[in-house]
């Protein structure tokens, strides 16, 4: 069997690790996947060499507490490398973790394909020699990131976002929803991490309550991943739903912790609010690093300008709701038809099996004698 070593150093990373297994299989079912895998992927029959819950690091500060389990993590896989010896390795974001694995396998002659180009065009371009130094071939999601890589020669693939296949199929299976202004259903993601719930749960209850002030009948919904304790999500009259898009779809408007989230919201065209708030040091240092973008949302980046508004660090709930509340008006259609048209920013529907197909072509011929087991 071929072997492919893959790695996915956070949740979404998983998700997306699980989709690229699922459409390489339809071409290759003969090969063997080991590596750094969250549920998803394990779900699969990925082998868990180490778990992407290990690895999930979130701001600045966290990565110096969290460096010598990172540093464990990152040896295992490298030992791996020599012991298991995979045909081809793919790493899927969280660059400063997952290149080093990638540069590591190139140094034993192993290919490697890295899914989700880092983030040079907000910050820290000069990145972007080693990062090509690193791969054989870079997986880009977004529109403009190829063009960022043509001096250095890197061969950079443009796949697109995973993102739209999925709100496709949540809109296929979604029910016929008549919205109402004087009853809405508000969309809250305060985030699937300890932590961001902890710092944007509080906020979000709290323009919730101004909310029910101005429309008692207004209802809550909250995603929550397997891994939440709901119980940190207290306070407020809420309805749960483990599938975020399922829920935007259905919800009027939305209030959403910056990240993923976003982007999701975005593709099934739910207008939103969009909040982050992190520690002090951490806002520090990113408002020094990141200078190449104005905007923090990804779809804001994207249009270069404020499609969603934007509530960052120093959250006011009474600023906060009465941007959310004007989305039940003109401001929400208009944000509605802006979000359109970034979204078609984003190409066509097909990520997933762009992706394998750029990973497979780099696979070596099968020995279909050769039929090996993770150590």
């Amino acid at each position: 069997m071929a072997r492919i070593l893959i790695c996915a150093g956070e949740s979404s990373s998983d998700a997306l690790g699980a989709e690229l297994v699922e459409a390489i299989r339809l071409v290759r079912p003969d090969i063997e996947f080991s590596g750094l895998a969250g549920d998803q992927m394990h779900s699969l029959g990925v082998h868990q060499v180490a778990d992407t819950k290990d690895a999930t690091v979130i701001g600045f500060t966290a990565v110096v507490g969290a460096f010598p389990r990172l540093l464990m993590i990152s040896a295992k896989l490298k030992r791996l490398l020599v012991t298991w010896r995979p045909d081809l390795v793919v790493t899927i974001d969280s660059p400063g973790l997952l290149l080093p694995i990638a540069r590591r396998a190139r140094q034993l002659g192993i290919p490697a394909v890295h899914w989700v180009s880092p983030q040079v065009w907000a910050w820290r371009p000069g990145r972007i020699p080693q990062i090509a130094a690193s791969v054989d071939r870079l997986l880009a999601l977004l529109p403009m990131e190829p063009s960022l890589y043509r001096e250095v020669g890197l061969d950079v693939r443009l796949t697109g976002h995973p993102v739209l296949d999925r709100a496709a199929e949540a809109k296929k299976r979604a029910p016929s929803i008549s919205s109402s202004t004087s009853a809405p259903l508000i969309l809250l993601a305060p985030g699937s991490r300890s932590g961001e719930i902890k710092r944007h749960w509080p906020v979000m209850r709290a323009v919730a309550n101004q909310v029910l002030q101005q429309l008692p009948s207004a209802t809550f919904v909250v995603p929550v991943a397997n891994s939440v304790d709901v119980s940190s999500l207290s306070g407020l009259d809420v309805r749960f739903e483990t599938d975020l898009l399922s829920a935007a779809i259905e919800a009027d408007i939305a209030l959403v912790a910056s990240g993923t989230a976003t982007l999701e919201v975005a593709a099934v065209g739910t207008p939103m609010v969009v909040i982050y708030k992190t520690n002090s040091l951490n806002w520090w240092l990113g408002k020094r690093l990141i200078t190449g973008v104005r905007h923090l949302a990804l779809t804001n980046i994207i249009a270069d300008e404020m499609v969603s508004p934007e509530h960052l660090q120093q959250l006011d709930p009474t600023a906060i709701c009465a941007d959310l509340l004007s989305l039940l008006g003109p401001a929400g259609v208009r944000q509605k038809a802006r979000l359109e048209k970034v979204m078609l920013r984003f190409g066509e529907r097909g990520a997933a099996t762009r992706a394998a197909t750029a990973v497979v072509e780099l696979l070596p011929p099968i020995d279909p004698t050769e039929v090996t087991t993770v150590p």
